[in-house]
């Protein structure tokens, strides 16, 4: 089903990122639409890097560190 995920919301851009909360919110979201369970943060960052949808990108922002996932934008909400 992540697939299925990937393909109804996210499209490849090399010029977006996305955080991996902005993602993980969104995937629970289809989950919860489509009464599915829903992997931990972790096992979605990982399936999607399996799968090759955006590059793993870590940043320092005010002084904590945040992970997003780089070449990827969310498309529009359905839900």
């Amino acid at each position: 089903m992540i697939e299925k995920f990937i393909e109804e919301n996210i499209e490849s851009d090399v010029k977006s990122f996305e955080t991996i909360d902005d993602l993980y919110k969104r995937y629970l979201c289809f989950c919860e639409v489509n009464g599915l369970e829903a992997l931990t943060k972790r096992m979605l960052n990982n399936r999607l890097s399996k799968l090759n949808v955006g590059v793993r990108h870590k940043r320092m922002r005010n002084y904590s560190l945040e992970y997003d996932r780089q070449g990827v934008k969310l498309l529009p909400c359905k839900y």
